[in-house]
C-alpha cells in the first residue's frame, strides 16, 4: 500500500454485530488493494469492537477509531472523514457490503472522468435475496445541480455506493448534528452539492447492496421522535438549498410537500407536522398545495389532515401498490 492509500473506505460502528463481518469481507476482498477501512465504533455497547479487532488484526488496512460516547450516524461519519488519508473517499454502512470490484470500477471511472463524485448502481436487498433498485439516474453535470434537482425529485440521497475526491472534505466544514441518524446522509450531501458545487459522473455498475434490516433503527415503525428528527433535517435541507437556490422554490417546495404527505400516512400526529414550523403551516395549507404540486396529491394531503380514518386507508393502498410494483 503506497503512503496515501487510493480510496478510504468509512465505516460507522454501532449495534451490528451480526451483520459486521460480512460487511468488513466485502471490503477486504475489494480487487482494487490499495484502500484504507476506517471503522469508527460509535460506543457501540454489543460485541462490535471484538469483530473489529478481530478483523484488524488479518489486515493492516483496517484501522479503528473509538469513540467515547456514542454521537450518531452523522458525527460517527464525520469522524471517518476527518481521520482518512485517502485520495477518494467511499461511505459505507456497516449493515451493507459491495460488489468484489465496487471500488475498483469506481476508482477507474473516477481518475479517467476527473469527475468529484463517481455514482454507481444501488439495489435494496433483503433476506429472502429479493432486490429492487434504488434510481440513481438524470445526476450527471459539471456543478452537482443536476445531483440536487434529482435528490429533490425524489432520488436516494444516499452518501454511500459512491465515491468522493478528497479535497471536497479537505479545509472544509460541514455542520454535523450529534445523534442525528435520521436523514443524517441528506444533510451532508445537500451541503456539500450547494456549497462545492461537485462535478458529478455515474456507471452503470451496482457499487453498493442496501441491507433491508428490520431491527435498523430506519427501518422500525417510526416513532414521534423520530418524526421530529427526520422534520429537523428536512427542513434545515430546505432552508439550505432556499438560501443558495432561489430558483429551485418550485421543486423545494413540492419535495417537502411530498415529505409531509408520506409522513401523515404514516403516522398519527398530524398537528406536529402541520405545526412543526412556519413554513410546514404555510406549505400545508391547500392553496399554496394546489399551486405547487398535482391536483391530486393537494387533495390526497388535505384530506390526510382534516379526514382522520383515511389515512388507514391510504397507507394500506400504498403497501398493497408497493408490493404490485416489486418494492422490498
Amino acid at each position: 500500500m503506497t503512503e496515501r492509500p487510493k480510496v478510504s473506505v468509512l465505516i460507522p460502528v454501532y449495534n451490528v454485530e451480526a451483520l459486521l463481518p460480512r460487511c468488513l469481507d466485502s471490503l477486504t476482498a475489494q480487487t482494487l488493494t490499495d484502500i484504507e477501512i476506517v471503522c469508527v465504533n460509535d460506543a457501540s455497547p454489543d460485541g462490535s469492537a471484538a469483530i473489529l479487532a478481530t478483523y484488524a488484526s488479518r489486515d493492516p488496512r483496517i484501522r479503528i477509531v473509538t469513540k467515547q460516547r456514542n454521537e450518531g450516524l452523522m458525527m460517527a461519519r464525520k469522524t471517518g472523514y476527518e481521520n482518512a488519508t485517502g485520495d477518494y473517499l467511499f461511505f459505507c454502512d456497516s449493515d451493507d457490503y459491495i460488489p468484489a470490484d465496487t471500488l475498483e470500477r469506481l476508482y477507474a471511472a473516477a481518475t479517467a472522468g476527473g469527475k468529484e463524485i463517481t455514482v454507481g448502481a444501488m439495489y435494496m436487498i433483503n433476506g429472502k435475496g429479493e432486490t429492487a433498485l434504488r434510481p440513481r439516474t438524470g445526476i450527471e453535470g459539471p456543478e452537482g445541480v443536476e445531483y440536487l434537482s434529482a435528490i429533490l425529485s425524489g432520488t436516494t440521497c444516499s452518501l454511500c455506493g459512491s465515491l468522493y475526491r478528497r479535497s471536497l472534505f479537505e479545509g472544509h466544514t460541514y455542520n454535523g448534528i450529534i445523534n442525528q441518524s435520521f436523514s443524517e446522509d441528506r444533510l451532508l450531501l445537500t451541503q456539500l452539492l450547494l456549497e462545492r458545487r461537485p462535478s458529478v459522473g455515474t456507471i452503470p455498475q451496482t457499487t453498493y447492496f442496501y441491507w433491508v434490516n428490520t431491527e435498523s433503527i430506519t427501518r422500525k415503525t417510526l416513532r414521534e421522535n423520530a418524526l421530529r428528527e427526520q422534520l429537523t433535517a428536512l427542513f434545515r435541507c430546505h432552508s439550505m438549498v432556499a438560501e443558495a437556490a432561489p430558483d429551485m422554490k418550485r421543486q423545494n417546495d413540492a419535495f417537502i410537500i411530498r415529505s409531509l404527505s408520506y409522513y401523515l400516512e404514516q403516522v398519527p400526529w398530524r398537528t406536529l407536522i402541520r405545526d412543526f414550523n412556519e413554513t410546514s403551516r404555510h406549505l400545508l395549507r391547500y392553496s399554496t398545495m394546489k399551486k405547487t404540486v398535482r391536483p391530486h396529491l393537494a387533495l390526497h394531503t388535505w384530506m390526510l389532515l382534516h379526514i382522520p380514518p383515511y389515512r388507514h386507508i391510504a397507507w394500506s393502498g400504498r403497501g398493497a401498490i408497493r408490493k404490485l410494483q416489486g418494492k422490498i
